[in-house]
């Protein structure tokens, strides 16, 4: 993560002024990551069901996980987005994104007890121009 991304969770994280300047503004943190092992269907459920309750996020629909060795996915919507997390294999990519704060460190640590591995982590910064962008 650069050190602007490190900003940007810095700010969700503190709820800071630049932060709630732009009501439209989202937080969407991306996490790719080679696994111990390939997840099943029970696994991928899980991890979602953690991801939910840790960041509080609320859902509308009932979670879709699909596992067609070697091609997995898992998805939820919620109210403020999505979590979603697909791969092939030992390899996965899990996306978390809502117009409402969570922290993207606890939401680190979620997946790597969930889906055990290596995860790199990095958000960017979605929304519409501020006024006088």
């Amino acid at each position: 993560m650069n050190e602007s991304e490190r900003k940007r969770v810095r700010q969700i994280r503190a709820g800071s002024d630049a932060v709630k300047e732009n009501p439209l503004s989202g937080y969407h943190t991306l996490y790719d990551g080679e696994l111990s092992d390939v997840p099943t269907a029970v696994v991928l459920r899980r991890f979602l069901d953690a991801a939910i309750e840790e960041t509080r996020l609320h859902v509308i629909s009932a979670p879709v996980v699909s596992v067609r060795t070697p091609d997995w996915s898992a998805f939820v919507p919620i109210a403020e987005s999505h979590i979603s997390a697909h791969g092939r294999g030992k390899v996965g990519f899990v996306d978390v994104f809502s117009c409402r704060r969570f922290d993207p460190d606890a939401m680190l640590a979620v997946l790597q007890e969930a889906l055990p591995g290596e995860w790199r982590m990095r958000s960017i910064e979605r929304g519409a121009p501020s006024e006088g962008e």
